[in-house]
Formats: structure tokens, sequence, C-alpha cells
């Protein structure tokens, strides 16, 4: 068993971990005069309280893990702090208390607000990881600003391969090798706060020329490396509506 598969079986039964793709952060200026923030709500059912890590060493070393409390039936937005060559990060709770406690992730635009109350953003359970991810229904329309996420479930630096199909086709429009920044030097699949991580707007040039839609398939080929996730969102030049593509 790799390191990577032995850290999974040992956080599997006592701790659950997932991915926040957006780190919450204070307003972000972005295109068209939008600004954007993202918010984590977590509310606890429950009649105990509940502690949830937002950084991970792993869960058992308490000395450096900051961690949150939420108190019983209470809600909290805590902070998160990524590495510096993500925008992600991992949330671990106990498996114990995952029925206890709902996660919601937001993201909005604060100069249309009264419009929109944002896009929910989902979170990923490492237990969805694959070495394949297929994303499909992905539009290739010139109104939109396509952008591609795509995150390791450890820290270390890795790559992977990007295809893009046309929707029903056999053989791909484009092929490109994609570098996940993360930590140089780290064993693949030792445990971090934060996951490699790339992201691509627009996806290789070959994309916005295809008619129609597009279907993309990230695989990470390296034989023993940690699996992957990833998504788009699609944003509307004119609304700055954000739609996202999931697996």
């Amino acid at each position: 068993m790799n390191l990577f598969a032995a850290t999974l079986s040992a956080q599997s039964a006592p701790y659950q971990r997932l991915l926040i793709p957006i780190v919450p952060s204070d307003n972000l200026p972005g295109a068209f005069g939008s600004m954007w923030r993202g918010e984590l709500t977590l509310f606890n059912a429950s009649d105990d309280p509940v502690n949830v890590y937002l950084q991970v060493c792993p869960p058992i070393v308490n000395e450096c893990i900051p961690r949150a409390e939420l108190a019983a039936h209470r809600s909290i937005k805590p902070g998160v702090f990524p590495t510096a060559a993500s925008q992600g990060a991992f949330l671990d709770i106990a498996t114990a208390d995952l029925a206890k406690v709902t996660i919601k992730f937001r993201v909005r635009d604060l100069s249309r607000q009264s419009q929109t109350w944002g896009t929910e953003i989902p979170l990923g359970p490492i237990a969805e990881f694959r070495h394949l991810v297929r994303l499909i229904e992905v539009p290739s329309d010139s109104r939109f600003r396509v952008r591609l996420r795509v995150y390791s479930a450890a820290g270390a630096a890795t790559y992977v391969h990007l295809r893009a199909y046309k929707t029903d086709a056999i053989s791909p429009i484009s092929e490109s090798e994609v570098a996940l920044d993360g930590i140089r030097g780290q064993p693949p699949g030792y445990p971090s706060s934060s996951p490699a991580y790339a992201e691509l707007e627009p996806i290789p040039p070959a994309l916005p020329d295809a008619d129609g839609t597009l279907r993309l398939e990230i695989e990470q080929r390296i034989a023993g490396e940690p699996p992957i996730w990833a998504f788009v969102s699609v944003t509307n030049n004119e609304t700055q509506h954000v739609t996202l593509i999931t697996p």
C-alpha cells in the first residue's frame, strides 16, 4: 500500500476529508466590473459541539491543525488558509459528525447582489476523486467565460493530461499536459492542507473554435499518483451569472 492509500485508509474510519474548491476570501475584482466573494458556512444541527479541522497534517496531530468548534444548533463562517500554490483547501470532519453538520460554500457577485443570491460550489469528497474525470456539455460560446479547475487529492506538484472532444466525437480536437502547482519535493501521498491545483481560462485554444458543446477528459496517468477532481465554471459576460459543470 502506498503512502497516499495508507493515509486515506487511516482517515477513512475516524475522519472524512472534503475539498473546499475555492477558498473564502475578501472581495476579489473580476471581469466587467464584477466583485466576487466566497463564503463557507457550517451549521451544527446536533445538541453537542462539533470540531472541524481546516488544515490537516494529519488530523491526529492537534498542535498543527487550526480547529473550528461549532456550538450546538449554531452556524459559523470560518476562515480557511490555503498554500500559495493552490486556490483550494481541505476540511476534515469526524465521520461520526457528518450527519450532524451541513456545509455549504457559495460565491456571489457583490456588484449585482440585488439580482442573484450567488452560486453554490459543491465540496469534493476525497472518496469521489478519480484518475479520470469527465465533464460534458461545456459551451464553446464567446458569450461565456469558461474556466477549468483541477485538483489533486494531495499537495505534491503533479501533471494531468487534458483531452477535449466535440460532444459525441471519438477523437479529441485538442490534447495537452497540464501542470498542477503544489509543494515541490513532497512525496506524492503526503498529507497536505491544500491540493495541488491548476486552472485554465480559456481552456486550450482549439476549444473556442469548436461547434456546439464539448466534452473534457482530465486524466491522471502517472502510476501511483493521487486521484483528481475537476469542475468547469461558466460565467455569462453580461449578467455574470455562474453555472457549474461538475463530474
